[in-house]
């Protein structure tokens, strides 16, 4: 636990936060979470939402355009998503928010964007949306826990 005063004095030390998306109502919370945080030093803010890959490889070229298309068209919806809460949350003028999707392992994606990005602080959900969840936090959370560069805020 720290102090009030050095919760301030933390977050008057970053400006470059990032968000690790899934569309869960922990995800929103997270997101949430980093715009009370936008109303101090922050100047970015960037919410990222890793798809894991498709499990299979098709060779028909058909079934490869279709998947193509649903995998557009599912960036597309997320993106919309995001821009629609993070419109609601009324972030300050003074803060950039980005929106990235990407194809990928969640938690290694995270980690890495954060490290060749400059980010100060990574903001997630306890628990996402995939599988079985665990007890306390979920396993891409954890990963992101120990292995990020910077100081993670876990969200419940």
């Amino acid at each position: 636990m720290i102090s009030l005063k050095e919760a301030l004095t933390l977050a008057k030390n970053i400006h470059h936060i990032l968000v690790g998306f899934d569309g869960s109502e922990q995800s929103k919370k997270a997101l949430k979470h980093a715009r009370s945080l936008a109303d101090f030093a922050v100047s970015r803010v960037t919410v990222m939402q890793v798809f894991e890959p498709s499990t299979f490889s098709p060779s028909d070229t058909i079934m490869l355009e279709a998947i193509k298309k649903f995998h557009k068209e599912e960036d597309m919806r997320v993106r919309k998503e995001i821009r629609e809460l993070t419109k609601q949350l009324d972030f300050p003028e003074t803060v950039t928010v980005d929106i990235l999707t990407k194809r990928g392992t969640p938690k290694r994606d995270i980690v890495a964007y954060a490290k060749h990005h400059q980010v100060d602080l990574i903001v997630v959900g306890a628990t996402g949306t995939h599988g079985v969840e665990r007890v306390l936090i979920g396993s891409t959370t954890s990963y992101i826990l120990n292995h990020a560069h910077c100081n993670v805020l876990i969200v419940k």
